[in-house]
C-alpha cells in the first residue's frame, strides 16, 4: 500500500468524522428548537369550541348567517351584505349585534367554563363607508 493510498484513506475518514460531528450539532440545534416551540394540546380547545357551537346554535338566523359569512367564510361586511341582501350599513350593524349576542351567551367572564378570549377578536380590516 503506498502513501498516497493512506493518505487518501485518512482523508476520507477525517471527512466522514466531520460529516458526523456536523450531522450531530444540527440533530442538537433542531432538537433545542422543537423543546423551545410549545404547541398547544389541541384537545384543551374543545371546551370552548362546544360552547361556541352551543352558542351559535341559541342564536337567531339573522345573527348566525351575519357572523358565519364573516368570521368562518371570511368575508367583509360588505360583501356579506350583498350575499343577504342589505347595504353594508345593515350589514355593518347586523354584526355589531351578532357578536354582541354571542358575547352574551358565551359569558365575558375569562374564569368562566368554556370562555374563548379569541372568538370574537377576528381581526376585521377597515373597509370604506
Amino acid at each position: 500500500m503506498g502513501s498516497e493510498d493512506r493518505f487518501r484513506r485518512v482523508y476520507v475518514l477525517a471527512n466522514h468524522h466531520r460529516s458526523g460531528s456536523r450531522r450531530e450539532r444540527l440533530g442538537e440545534r433542531l432538537r433545542q428548537r422543537l423543546t423551545a416551540v410549545s404547541t398547544p394540546d389541541p384537545g384543551s380547545e374543545v371546551p370552548q369550541r362546544l360552547a361556541v357551537q352551543a352558542a351559535l346554535r341559541r342564536l337567531n338566523d339573522t345573527d348566525r348567517e351575519m357572523l358565519l359569512l364573516t368570521v368562518w367564510e371570511g368575508l367583509q361586511p360588505r360583501e356579506a351584505a350583498a350575499v343577504v341582501g342589505v347595504s353594508p350599513t345593515a350589514a355593518r350593524t347586523r354584526l355589531s349585534r351578532a357578536r354582541a349576542r354571542l358575547r352574551e351567551l358565551i359569558g365575558d367572564d375569562s374564569d368562566a367554563p368554556g370562555h374563548v378570549l379569541d372568538v370574537l377578536a377576528v381581526p376585521v380590516p377597515k373597509e370604506g363607508r
